[in-house]
């Protein structure tokens, strides 16, 4: 499922001539015997909550969204692939939580998942409750882009840790900064600064300096967290870090980027203990952004 696109909707019979074609996995994790058990189920579900309209309703205007928050909110232990499922249906919603079933295919079969997601906020019996609903969904399917973000991050590279560092420690097309001046004379101390640093002790460090330097980069209408962080070259002059930061929007909108992050020190290092003295200042300088 990507945007609604390419989402088909099989008709439920199309499970029952192989009972053993689908296991099924209820919101605790506990297998469901056979698919008359998930009949009884769902049938006793259905129409519970506000009304058996609105869970319609959903199940057929809001596809992709469901798709999402069950992949993004799936129980422990039922890791739900977005591609992978095969149909999407509301059993039951109230005021406080929406329950979806999701029918998820691979290779080897199907089965066909609970996914119990509390509301944000939860919503008076009263009028306006639709709306309300609504806008619970719409906050929990911002919040599940988001996750599925992370996710396919990790599902497109399969050693995701060491592409990302890759990628942050990079010293191709770097968009060196005018004040960059390196001096040959001092290339091994720059070197095994940008080694000792790139260390995952100073992790939480290098993450703030990032933070703090990217204060007068990044679009100020767009909230920021630096994700990692990397120094890709140093010089007498300053350092020229990478980060994998994810961006926020004022609408909710969220995005991973990698950021290209030059710091220039106060002055340039005339030798390596200066050097050190102007990396370890412009690390304090950032300790209010250390997490």
């Amino acid at each position: 499922v990507q945007n609604g696109a390419n989402f088909h909707r099989p008709r439920l019979v199309a499970y029952r001539p192989n009972p053993l074609l689908a296991l099924v996995f209820g919101p605790d994790g506990e297998k469901m015997d056979d698919w008359e058990e998930v009949e009884e189920e769902l049938h006793s579900l259905e129409g519970t909550g506000i009304s058996l309209g609105m869970s319609e309703k959903l199940s057929q205007e809001q596809i992709a969204s469901l798709a999402r928050m069950a992949s993004a909110f799936a129980p422990p232990g039922q890791d739900i692939d977005i591609e992978h499922i095969n149909d999407i249906q509301v059993l039951s919603v109230d005021g406080d939580r929406i329950e979806i079933s999701a029918i998820v295919c691979e290779t080897d079969g199907c089965i066909t998942a609970r996914v119990p997601i509390s509301f944000p906020t939860p919503c008076l019996m009263s009028e306006g409750i639709d709306t309300c609903v609504t806008n619970n969904l719409a906050h929990l399917d911002q919040q599940a882009e988001g996750l599925i973000r992370e996710m396919t991050i990790k599902k497109e590279n399969k050693d995701d840790d060491e592409y990302v560092w890759k990628m942050l420690t990079s010293t191709d097309e770097l968009d060196l900064p005018t004040w960059w001046e390196p001096r040959p004379e001092m290339t091994q101390d720059c070197n095994n600064i940008r080694s000792l640093l790139n260390e995952e002790g100073f992790q939480a460090e290098l993450r703030g300096v990032a933070t703090k330097a990217l204060m007068d980069i990044v679009d100020h209408t767009e909230q920021f967290k630096v994700q990692k962080a990397a120094i890709a070259a140093v010089c007498p002059s300053g350092i020229h870090m990478r980060a994998l930061v994810k961006t926020t929007t004022f609408l909710g909108d969220e995005e991973f980027k990698f950021l290209q992050v030059p710091l220039a020190f106060k002055q340039p290092a005339l030798d390596g203990d200066k050097l050190r003295d102007e990396v370890l200042s412009a690390v304090d300088a950032a300790s209010v952004y250390v997490e």
